[in-house]
Formats: C-alpha cells, sequence, structure tokens
C-alpha cells in the first residue's frame, strides 16, 4: 500500500551535503550548505514530482486492485463450479428441490428431479445387473494362496555372483542431475543379458567382450526411462539427450543435441568412484565427462553364500503388521584335524554340513516366531532336497496375507518381494514364464512385430472385441488392469482381492446387453481364460424390471439400468420389493390372481423446494453484486478533493508531515486518494455493462421482476441498485423453480443472468489464460501473480523510478561540483587570512 512516507525526502541535498568531507564556511562566513541546496532546489524539484507521480500511480494500482478483488470473489462464490453457492449452475436449483418418498417401501428407493406426472412405483421385480466373470489366480500365482516357497534349491556351502559397484553416480546435464542407481543383484541380470548382445553383435564370445562396452550399456540402461527437464517445463528422454560412448576402454559422455550442453560427472556414492578410478572433489569446475575402465575392474564377484546371508535383514508383513528379523548368522568351523568333517556354528551352536540347511530353516523360523512374541502365525522350513535350501513361508491363520522383502531374496530364491497372494507389481515374464514366449506378437502398421523401446516382442491384450494394450516381458500386471479399466470403449472393470485370491471383472454398464468376452489364443486368454457365456465363473446381466401406475394407467417395465427416468422424475431402485404384500407379509391377489398393488404399500413421491437455500444465495449475490456498482461508480465519477485555495492534495514526503499526528496524515492521504481515478474510461465503460445485467429487455425482464428483483436509481447521485422482493422470489419458487433457474442459468439467447454476469467479470478482472482480464492488465492483482510485474502501471512505476535514479546521480554530481568549489573557496579565504596575519605581523601590527 502506498502512502504519504512512500515519497523521498526533499532533504535529500543536506544528507549529501553532510556526507562529504568538506569545510563548512568558517574560514569565509558563508551558509554553505543553505546555499548548494538553493543551486540544486531545481534537481530536487523534479524528483520530488517524480515521486509524487510514482505514488499517485501506486495508489491507483491499489483503487483497482479493491475492485478486482471483489470481482474476482463474485466469480468465485456464484459462478464457480466448485462453490456450493453457484447460481450459473442448474444443479444448485435442482438440488433445492427435495423429493420425498412415501409408502411401506419408501426405504428402497430414492428420486431426484420433478414431475407433473402422478407416479406410483408398485414393485421392483429384479434390480439390473453386470456381467460378471470370477476367475481365480492360478493361471498367474505359483503358490496355493498360503504359502511363499522359493523357487530353486540353494546350496549354502556354495557361492553367489553379485555386482562389484555399489551406490549410484551422478550424471549432469545442463541443470539436470540424473543419478544412477547400482544394484548387486539386478546389474548381473543386466550385464548378462548386454553381453551377449554384444557378443553377437561383434561376433565374438561373451568371454571376449570388454569390460568397457558391457558398462556402457549397463549406463544406457540406467538412463532409459529418466527423465530431462528444460526451463520452458517441456521433458525429452535422457537416452535421447546423452550419448555414451566407448573407445579404446575409455567411456565419455555427450550431449546428442546441437544445444551444447554440459554433460559431466557430478558425484558418486558407495564404491563407485573408487572402484571406476574418478576424482569429483572439484567436479562442478572440472566438468569431467569420461573416465578410462581399467582392465582388472571385475564387473563382478563371487561371495560365498553363508556370509552373504549372515545378518541381514528380512521383514515380515503379516495382514498390515511388518516385523523385522535378521537371517541366522553362519560360520565355517575348521576341523581340529586333517580330514575331520566341516563343522559349521549357526546363531553359535555347531551343526554338520549335511544339516546345515535343515537347521538354517529352523533357525529362521525361531526367529520369526520370537518376532510374533512367540505365536506360531507363520512356520519356516526347508523344502530342500540332497543338504540344498529351498525356504517355505507357510502362513497358519486362514484368510492372512503374507508380504516378505528382502535384499538377498534372489539368493534365497524367493526375489525381493514375494507374496502369498498374487503381486501385482510382478512382470509378465515374471508371471507367465514360456507361455508368453509362445503367443503371436502384436504387429505394427508395417507388418512387423511390434518392439517395446528394450527390442522386447510386445503382445495385444484384447477384451470384448477392443485393444486396450500392448504389452511386453516387462509390463506389470498392474499396468494391464490399468489399461483395461481405462478403457471407455472395453467397458469393463477389473480388480484382484489378496483375500479370496480372485480376478473380478464387471462389466461398467449394467443389463442384459452388458457382456465380457475374451477369445482363446491371445494374451488376454493366456493370462485370464477365455471367456463367454458358457465358462464357468461367468454370470449374464440382467435388466430391471418393474412395475409402476403412471397418471392411473400400471405398466411393468424393463430398463437397463437401475436409475430410470419417468416423466422427469429419476427414480433409483436399491431394493426389490412387492406392494402387494403389506407390512404383515400378506398378499393381496385379484380375481385373476395377479398382484394387487395397495396405495399404502406402492411408493409414492412428493418434491417440494428449499426456497431458503436459493433465496439467501440470491440476496447475497445482489449484495455483493450493489457493492461491486458502488465502489466502481464512486471510483470514476468522484471529483478530487481540493484544498481552500484551489490546489490539488498531492503525496507529501516525510519531512512535510513532519510533526503531523497519525490521524492528521490518515486524514490528508484519504483527501489525496480521493478521485484517484475520476473519469477512468475502462471503470465508467465496466459499469455501463454491469448495470444492465439485471434489467433485460422483453420478456427476460419482465420474468425477472416477477421474481422480485428490479432495478432502482437514486436521482440525486444517478446510482444504480437491485433489490430484492424475498417474497415474490419464494412464490415464484414454489410454483415453477424451472422458470428461476432459466432466469439465472440459460446460456440460449440473450443468455441467463449470471452467465452474462460471468462474461463481464471475465473481460475486466480474469486471472487465468490469455488474455487477461482489462483491470488486471492495466494494475495487475496477487490473486495473478505473474501479473504484478508486468501490467501498465507498474512499467510505468518502473519508469518513474529509473528516472528518479537519473536524477538522483545528476543531483548527487551537483552536490559534489558546489562542494569542491566551496571547499576550495574556504581554502583560499583561509590562505589568504593566513598572509594577512603573517604581514600584521612583520609591521608590528
Amino acid at each position: 500500500m502506498a502512502s504519504i512516507s512512500g515519497v523521498s525526502s526533499s532533504n535529500m541535498t543536506s544528507s549529501l551535503y553532510n556526507s562529504a568531507n568538506t569545510i563548512t564556511g568558517l574560514a569565509s562566513g558563508l551558509d554553505t550548505e543553505g546555499m548548494i541546496e538553493s543551486l540544486v532546489k531545481s534537481y530536487q524539484t523534479k524528483i520530488n514530482q517524480l515521486n509524487q507521480k510514482a505514488t499517485k500511480t501506486e495508489w491507483k494500482q491499489e483503487a483497482y486492485r479493491s475492485i478486482i478483488n471483489k470481482m474476482v470473489g463474485f466469480t468465485n462464490k456464484y459462478t464457480s463450479y466448485t462453490s456450493a453457492t453457484n447460481l450459473m449452475s442448474p444443479n444448485f436449483f435442482s438440488n433445492a428441490v427435495k423429493m420425498a418418498t412415501k409408502g411401506l417401501y419408501a426405504d428402497k428407493v430414492s428420486a431426484s428431479g420433478k414431475t407433473s406426472s402422478d407416479i406410483a412405483l408398485n414393485a421392483v421385480h429384479r434390480l439390473a445387473s453386470a456381467a460378471e466373470y470370477r476367475v481365480g489366480d492360478s493361471r498367474l500365482n505359483s503358490g496355493d494362496g498360503t504359502s511363499i516357497q522359493a523357487g530353486t534349491e540353494l546350496d549354502l556351502t556354495g557361492k553367489t555372483t553379485l555386482g562389484s559397484l555399489q551406490g549410484s553416480l551422478s550424471i549432469a546435464y545442463g541443470s539436470n542431475t540424473l543419478n544412477l542407481n547400482f544394484d548387486q543383484v539386478n546389474d548381473v541380470k543386466a550385464m548378462d543379458e548386454i553381453r551377449a548382445n554384444l557378443a553377437k553383435q561383434q561376433g565374438v564370445d561373451e568371454k571376449d567382450v570388454k569390460d568397457a562396452d558391457v558398462l556402457a550399456g549397463l549406463i544406457n540402461q540406467k538412463l532409459a526411462g529418466q527423465k530431462i527437464t528444460f526451463s520452458n517445463g517441456k521433458t525429452e528422454n535422457a537416452e535421447d539427450r546423452i550419448q555414451v560412448s566407448v573407445k579404446d576402454g575409455a567411456i565419455t559422455f555427450s550431449d546428442k543435441s546441437t544445444a551444447g550442453n554440459a554433460v559431466y560427472l557430478s558425484g558418486a556414492s558407495g564404491n563407485v568412484a573408487k572402484k571406476l578410478g574418478l576424482d569429483l572433489d572439484d567436479a562442478k569446475e572440472k566438468q569431467p565427462n569420461s573416465f578410462k575402465v581399467n582392465y582388472d575392474l571385475n564387473l563382478t564377484e563371487e561371495v560365498d553364500n553363508i556370509d552373504y546371508l549372515s545378518g541381514k535383514g528380512m521383514n515380515l508383513n503379516l495382514n498390515g503388521t511388518t516385523k523385522t528379523i535378521y537371517l541366522p548368522k553362519v560360520e565355517k568351523v575348521t576341523g581340529e584335524t586333517e580330514g575331520s568333517p566341516v563343522v559349521y556354528k549357526i546363531n553359535g551352536e555347531e551343526v554338520a554340513e549335511d544339516q546345515l540347511a535343515d537347521k538354517y530353516a529352523s533357525a529362521l523360523n525361531e526367529a520369526v516366531k520370537t518376532a510374533f512374541n512367540g505365536k506360531e502365525k507363520i512356520t519356516v522350513s526347508n523344502e530342500g532336497t540332497g543338504g540344498k535350501l529351498k525356504l517355505n513361508f507357510k502362513v497358519n491363520e486362514e484368510g492372512s496375507d503374507l508380504l516378505i522383502n528382502t535384499d538377498v531374496g534372489e539368493t534365497l530364491g524367493i526375489g525381493r518381494a514375494a507374496t502369498t497372494y498374487l503381486n501385482t507389481s510382478k512382470t509378465l515374464g515374471d508371471l507367465l514364464g514360456d507361455k508368453l514366449n509362445a503367443l503371436t506378437a502384436a504387429k505394427g502398421e508395417d507388418g512387423k512385430d511390434m518392439l517395446d523401446e528394450k527390442g522386447n516382442k510386445m503382445y495385444a491384450f484384447e477384451i470384448n472385441g477392443v485393444t486396450v494394450g500392448n504389452f511386453s516381458k516387462e509390463s506389470k500386471l498392474s499396468d494391464v488392469m490399468s489399461a483395461i479399466n481405462g478403457s471407455k470403449d472395453a467397458g469393463v472393470k477389473l480388480s484382484y482381492s489378496q483375500t479370496t485370491k480372485e480376478f473380478l471383472f464387471s462389466a461398467k454398464e449394467t443389463g442384459e446387453s452388458s457382456s465380457i468376452s475374451i477369445k482363446d489364443g491371445g494374451l488376454a486368454a493366456a493370462m485370464f481364460g477365455k471367456v463367454d457365456d458358457t465358462t464357468a465363473g461367468y454370470s449374464k446381466g440382467q435388466d430391471a424390471e418393474f412395475t409402476a401406475t403412471i397418471n392411473g394407467k400400471q405398466m411393468t417395465m424393463t430398463r437397463s439400468t437401475n436409475s430410470v427416468s419417468l416423466d422427469g422424475l429419476t427414480i433409483n431402485m436399491k431394493e426389490t420389493f412387492d406392494g402387494s404384500i403389506d407390512k404383515d407379509g400378506n398378499q393381496t391377489l385379484g380375481a385373476d390372481g395377479k398382484p394387487v398393488y395397495k396405495a399404502d404399500n406402492s411408493v409414492t413421491f412428493q418434491s417440494s423446494t428449499d426456497s431458503d437455500k436459493i433465496v439467501d444465495a440470491v440476496k447475497s449475490m445482489i449484495e455483493d453484486y450493489n457493492a461491486i456498482l458502488s465502489e466502481v461508480r464512486g471510483a470514476y465519477s468522484t471529483l478530487p478533493a481540493q484544498k481552500s485555495d484551489g490546489s490539488s492534495y498531492e503525496p507529501l514526503s516525510e519531512d512535510d508531515t513532519s510533526g503531523w499526528s497519525q490521524s492528521a496524515i490518515d486524514r490528508y492521504e484519504e483527501k489525496a486518494k480521493q478521485g484517484i481515478l475520476f473519469g477512468d474510461n475502462d471503470l465508467s465503460a465496466l459499469y455501463n455493462k454491469l448495470r444492465y445485467v439485471f434489467s433485460p429487455s422483453g420478456e427476460d425482464g419482465a420474468i425477472l421482476r416477477g421474481m422480485g428483483i428490479s432495478t432502482s436509481y437514486d436521482i440525486s447521485t444517478g446510482a444504480l441498485s437491485v433489490t430484492l422482493d424475498e417474497d415474490k422470489l419464494r412464490s415464484m419458487l414454489d410454483s415453477d423453480p424451472d422458470m428461476v433457474s432459466d432466469a439465472f442459468t440459460k446460456t440460449s439467447g440473450l443468455g441467463g443472468v449470471m452467465q452474462n454476469m460471468k462474461t463481464t467479470l471475465d473481460a475486466y478482472a480474469k486471472t487465468t489464460g490469455e488474455p487477461k482480464g482489462i483491470l488486471i492488465q492495466k494494475s495487475g492483482s496477487p490473486l495473478s501473480p505473474l501479473s504484478l510485474m508486468n501490467n501498465t502501471w507498474q512499467k510505468q512505476i518502473d519508469n518513474y523510478n529509473s528516472q528518479i535514479e537519473k536524477w538522483q546521480d545528476k543531483l548527487s554530481s551537483q552536490v559534489d561540483r558546489y562542494t569542491q568549489q566551496f571547499s576550495r573557496l574556504e581554502q583560499l579565504i583561509q590562505q589568504m587570512n593566513s598572509q594577512s596575519s603573517a604581514l600584521a605581523g612583520l609591521m608590528g601590527g
């Protein structure tokens, strides 16, 4: 908010003078400070005038923004779809019409809307249902639903191959930083595939493929899927921007594009820097973009299983409760004499080698039991043969779900995340295995097999004759489910229950025409089986059947949904009932043996309008509208205040108000701001548009007056306001609520009140999109942050400030010039006085 104190002090020359190291007239007896102030007065006057202009422009912004706030507040309150008082929405008015159900079975039905017909719902014989297909997860889940068992046997006395890199490598691209995380387990698999592919491409044995090429391939693989974000908000795939090349055993990073962005190694964690020989202490300055791969790098290493597994953590989540246990600590004990049998210790207890696996499982079982407070909720056993370890985790409580997470899960043969239920995060390759390879790949427009970005074949998933997507072995089950649920054309919802271990397909639409079908031979059938009307687990959809009496005529009808519309009345059927049966369970039949529906048992409907809700909203809206009108008109029609001498009130400096009380300052500022927008053409045009919103011509105007909304003028001031007769509005809501709704919400013809209001308000105060509202373009608004520094008046203020800085520099230069001159004068006078004194002394004076 601008204020009087915002104008710079007029005594700037004094401050400049006093800050200089000068002689102050002691020798000459001159008032040098006053003389300098007088000499530069014109400069200070110019600065004061510019300050006044800047302050007055700030006051204009302040006045505009007050109006903008009211207009935006009005729009948000009465025309926004998120507002509870959105008078532009037909739903606001229709929701105020309450439809009550009456009769013995009224709780089995709900209704909305309105009708002029006399309707009674006599019976709901059958509800509409959707086609469904229920199938167990056995095709995708190899488990039995109650246990987690390792897929392979493990020799505890053997070794495990791991990747030698642990940690991450950071690559800077422009202002982006990409982190490549190395995984000791998964990287081994990835590097094996990369080495095999490179051997095939280079026509050499796998052992002859260089480690530098394999590592570069691994880095490229880790770049895949990462995004680079640019200053304009756009993103691109990292692998499309960063080139990873290998030459003479060195891996180099560069920019693939013509942008010339710097690409360099910016950081590393774990053992990555040491293993790759990287010096990244001053990476930002040096920007290293390559490194040499040593011949003895060894991308993999062999570790003893007992050392690798000992003491590693394992998280067991049973029905939402997680417990952390640690794998048994195993030590190899050397025999006392040569040839003596090898003995191991598990948690300090000696175990013979042939009992190692069984004892290991037993120790793990005890650890799990202890974690669950001594209760045997999970039993851990060894299913391996010949001294090998093949762990099995069995849940002992029916309906329980178990999830196991551990970093050493691959070595144990259960994977890093294993569940008793089907894990929807698993890939199709893991779930289907060879079944996937036996399928026919989807074809592209060129007739060739479709491949994903890594070169894997893709397979079409088709349901109800619609292909919802193409998926490869690396696609997750959850990806397929999302594609099915997101397909509008397929019209099917799919869910999976961990408790029942079943998939449930449901048609999105109800009725006899709803269906679910999966043809044999494709990806869908491989996952869920062939589905048609004869498939076990499939149930057909059915139509709703009901009897209603409409204006005295009884009719039995069917509909595909449980929400039916009868002469404008929407009836939602929730349960079946028979209106021929009374509360005691007695049924009334006619002579022909058909049910006779009694009035008390049938469901009837009675509407009422919540007039208070609508009247209160309209009343509040009119009050806010009048407030906007009043402020807009007052802003452009109020004359500026004048002093008794006919001069205007201008912004003053702090020095001008020295000694004033705050109340006196406030009174002056109020006078100075009065009429700051007098004659503003934009506000005048806005007022003229707003004044006609509630006074349209012809039938529209008559309707508004009929519902008690009229305009009035103050003859003395010419100001307009809108008034509301609440009784007339309530009467119209009772007799014809649709007419009231249309008056506010219609979009045809000249449009309704709120549509016209919003059009005008948006034109002048729209905060989003382009162009912004006229007032916002002129003054900016905190409600549209980007406009604060980009508006007409702010540019004027910036220009004034720039001019002020220039004039202040000129003023400072002049003060310095005059100060130097007067200082020189003082020095000369001092010299003359000294000489005069010396002469007087010589002459005996």
